[in-house]
């Protein structure tokens, strides 16, 4: 139950390492990629209105480029990742965990479990 004052830090601090998608930066440095989503979960619906609320305003003021946070009740937790359970920063409406362009990546029996295997590796 973190109050706004907390996740107005939260997202400023995400917003540096966000904000910049190219080589060199921190974010490229520790993980070699160049852009980056951030999953919040809450526990129900209300938590998620209210904290969702925080970080689209918040990803505004700072520029952050859409669909860099998601936010989901523990609901969003599906292992249906094509579901639309996740509300997206600057999209306003649901989406699902993996988009429309790379779902067919999970169609092959082989890739579908080596994404699962990596989601436990948080590469989402």
């Amino acid at each position: 139950t973190e109050m706004l004052g907390k996740w107005q830090d939260k997202v400023a601090r995400y917003a540096a390492i966000l904000r910049e998608e190219r080589e060199g930066t921190a974010l490229h440095q520790a993980t070699g990629m160049t852009k980056a989503r951030v999953l919040t979960v809450t526990p129900d619906g209300a938590r998620r209105d209210w904290v969702w609320g925080v970080i689209e305003r918040e990803s505004q003021r700072y520029g952050i480029r859409p669909g860099r946070f998601l936010v989901g009740d523990v609901s969003a937790m599906d292992p249906d990742l094509k579901k639309d359970s996740w509300i997206a920063n600057g999209i306003g409406e649901y989406v699902p965990l993996v988009r429309p362009q790379v779902q067919h990546l999970l169609a092959s029996p082989r890739r579908a479990r080596l994404f699962r295997l990596n989601r436990n590796r948080n590469y989402l």
